[in-house]
């Protein structure tokens, strides 16, 4: 099967649980997304051509609006989502992603390997992509998820600087009683990791530090 075919069945498959659910379906990139209230929340999947085989990687994410907003304001830029990984590690439920094993593919290659995953999806959409989505919908369950452990690697963003940034602004907008001791934090961390947008962190510590400064 050509990989638009394998596409088309997968979804002829699976749309009615999607949309059941309130979500639109974007067939040409391969997306499903719904808005409820502040929040975006949005399902990716990843066909992938791998030699003889069709592998497909379902990526799940959760971006708060009015984070990236402030986000923007700040540095110019957008954040890509606020939080989310591949569904393996939204399903696994253990930030320890070290631990998680590295190797968990569906493959899609025939009718008959995309009815298993079909079936698996309708499955993991009611046990696992809902409640997470339903989980880590308000700004305090995102502050929660970044900042009550906030330098350990977590499986909410396969971008693992990111935590950083994104932490940095939960606590901001949720008035975390820890905020000048996540400052602190965060960076060091950005300044001794090597991390990639550093530049747009440190524009957001400096902002946060103005308006902690400006309220005593």
């Amino acid at each position: 099967m050509k990989l638009k075919e394998v596409e088309n069945l997968f979804f002829s498959k699976v749309e009615d649980i999607i949309q059941q659910n309130d979500f639109k379906i974007y067939k040409s990139s391969c997306k499903a997304n719904r808005k409820q209230g502040d929040f975006l929340h949005q399902i990716d999947f990843g066909f992938i051509s791998r030699s003889s085989s069709k592998i497909l990687e379902i990526t799940v994410s959760i971006t708060s609006l009015k984070l990236n907003d402030l986000y923007f304001e700040i540095t110019g830029s957008k954040l890509e989502m606020t939080m989310g990984n591949t569904l393996r590690l939204i399903i696994e439920q253990d930030d320890d992603v070290m631990k998680i094993k590295p190797f968990w593919e569906l493959e899609v290659t025939n009718e008959h390997l995309i009815d298993k995953v079909a079936f698996k999806f309708v499955r993991w959409m009611d046990s696992d992509i809902l409640p997470y989505f339903e989980g880590y919908s308000s700004i305090g369950e995102v502050d929660k998820a970044f900042n009550s452990n906030p330098l350990a690697m977590t499986r909410h963003t396969s971008k693992q600087f990111q935590r950083c940034t994104v932490g940095l602004l939960a606590a901001y907008l949720n008035n975390n009683k820890n905020l000048n001791e996540l400052l602190e934090l965060y960076d060091n961390e950005m300044k001794a990791g090597g991390y990639f947008f550093v530049e747009e962190h440190f524009a957001i510590s400096k902002y946060i530090r103005s308006k902690i400064s400006s309220n005593i």
